[in-house]
């Protein structure tokens, strides 16, 4: 658990490290921590960690990665979570926290269209120039 200090003075705990709970539907999971950015307002911290991807035992896919694109290893990471199926069924995926689109090459964007990230997610990649141009 890492403490830090809000700006009202008190503390604040972060919990890191690699994440998988799952229900009956969904499965959550956390692969990677850190972010570059550094923001004022966030908790994430700025040392990026790399965690075993877990077993996929859901269709239905959450994952928890705070701004997972600026990882090195996010393509290999989305590629390999896009081979995945749970009872001969295909995997959808969705990204639930904080995406900074600045990272979003071509080539990522390749991928998690092939690799079948959910389309009802706000952060869908239907419109990935759009999006990654209001950044730019």
């Amino acid at each position: 658990m890492l403490n830090d200090v809000n700006k009202t003075g008190g503390m604040v705990e972060y919990s890191y490290g690699a994440y998988n709970k799952f229900d009956e539907n969904e499965q959550y999971i956390r692969i990677t921590e850190g972010c570059p950015n550094n923001c004022p307002y966030c908790y994430e911290p700025t040392e990026i960690k790399v965690f075993e991807i877990p077993e996929i035992v859901r269709n239905d896919v959450k994952i928890m990665d705070m701004n997972i694109l600026c990882k090195g290893e996010a393509l290999s990471i989305i590629n390999h979570l896009g081979s995945q199926k749970v009872n001969n069924r295909v995997v959808y995926y969705q990204l639930i926290c904080g995406v900074d689109w600045r990272f979003l090459t071509q080539d990522l964007a390749d991928a998690l269209h092939k690799n079948r990230r959910n389309r009802r997610c706000k952060g869908s990649f239907k419109d990935v120039k759009r999006r990654t141009e209001a950044f730019c």
